[in-house]
């Protein structure tokens, strides 16, 4: 490689030497200072070589991914729909990630619409879709009937908005919210039971049409007090155990699809391999989108996400996700915002190159078919995008 691309005999690869994809390159370049050494190279293969099964480098192959789970905003005012999803389609030609799944985040109808991104979707057919009701279907749930008391008109309402977004193209329904922790005075706090009854109805209609309900829901499986670094005021005292609730919308209706975000960014500590794999075992409509984002939990929650210190996948999670290769997705929670956006998105939107990058490298620690799936196939196949 050195031989081939480093032009000026200095012993290093700059960025203007490289003669693959950038996405490589970035993978690379471990200290992220824009030039690749012939220590870098060995330190990634090296770990490419000591993660694959058999100890040996199969392939150097970046795998091509699709983040299933992306939140476009446009701002408030002057909306600019248009620059968000041109942005999103330049990173996806410019990046490994070669698709996206839009979705409006799990709050209010202010934030967004389906019908919104639309018009300017249709350009980009083949890489983008879209999921629908984070803005919509959500509220009534948390607003409307947050005591779980729903009347047959308001069951009816959400059936027909539900049909619509549907009708509209969305491959299903997201980003809705069970337990939703809040992290800051402007990121708003969310619960209700998993097994409420609006969640149990959308769970029959996305059965009915074949479609995914990507699901948020931080696990908490005994009461507890609520940790000190989530200090937001929205946030209560005190957590309840919700894994009952998780389980009984599960067991609801088999032929639903819920797909549980965000695997591996765990708030709590709560949501270990073990449970993971319980749950898979026992629920076999159960899917996972893994966040590749750095844990936002204290060092507990951070145990529990797969990439380890060094950059190395722990053991139990390798085992687990090649035990379960056909139950996992990409879903990196990317913010893409609007120039002069602010609040919340607009602070998340500057993690997302970082997720990306961690991303591609969490890929190369798998051995290439499962990374296929997890990165790719399973995609494709749950949000029918090859439709």
């Amino acid at each position: 490689m050195l031989a081939r691309m480093d032009t000026d005999g200095d012993g290093r690869i700059a960025k203007e030497e490289w003669l693959g994809q950038p996405h490589v390159f970035r993978n690379f370049d471990l200290n992220k200072d824009g030039v690749l050494t012939r220590d870098e190279i060995d330190i990634f293969l090296d770990r490419r070589r000591k993660n694959s099964p058999s100890g040996q480098n199969k392939s150097s192959q970046i795998i091509d991914w699709i983040d299933v789970h992306v939140h476009p905003a446009a701002g408030a005012k002057n909306a600019d729909y248009s620059g968000v999803v041109q942005d999103i389609a330049k990173t996806i030609n410019e990046t490994a990630m070669v698709g996206a799944v839009l979705m409006p985040t799990p709050q209010n109808a202010a934030r967004w619409r389906l019908e919104d991104f639309l018009n300017e979707a249709k350009n980009y057919s083949g890489r983008l879709a879209f999921l629908g009701g984070g803005g919509t279907l959500n509220p009534m749930i948390h607003e409307e009937a947050r005591d779980g008391v729903v009347s047959s008109e308001l069951a009816q309402r959400f059936r027909r908005r539900a049909e619509e977004i549907l009708a509209l193209g969305a491959v299903g329904f997201g980003e809705i919210a069970g337990l939703h922790l809040s992290f800051s005075f402007d990121h708003p706090f969310e619960s209700v039971p998993a097994d409420h009854p609006l969640l149990l109805l959308l769970a029959d209609i996305a059965a009915e049409h074949d479609v995914v309900i990507d699901f948020h829901n931080e696990l908490i499986v005994k009461d507890i007090k609520t940790p000190e670094w989530l200090s937001s005021p929205a946030n209560p005292p005190s957590l309840i155990k919700n894994i009952d609730g998780l389980e009984r919308l599960l067991d609801h209706n088999i032929k639903a699809k819920i797909i549980w975000a965000h695997a591996g960014s765990d708030n709590v500590g709560h949501w270990t391999v073990d449970v993971s794999r319980r749950l898979l075992t026992a629920h076999p409509n159960l899917y996972m989108s893994l966040r590749m984002g750095a844990g936002q939990g204290d060092a507990t929650a951070k145990m529990n996400h797969p990439i380890g210190a060094g950059g190395i996948l722990r053991p139990e999670w390798r085992q687990l996700l090649i035990d379960f290769p056909d139950r996992f997705v990409l879903g990196g929670d990317q913010f893409f915002t609007a120039p002069f956006s602010s609040g919340a998105a607009s602070r998340y939107s500057g993690y997302a190159e970082k997720i990306r990058r961690r991303t591609d490298h969490f890929l190369t620690l798998l051995p290439p078919q499962v990374a296929r799936k997890i990165g790719y196939e399973n995609a494709i196949a749950l949000y029918k995008l090859n439709r």
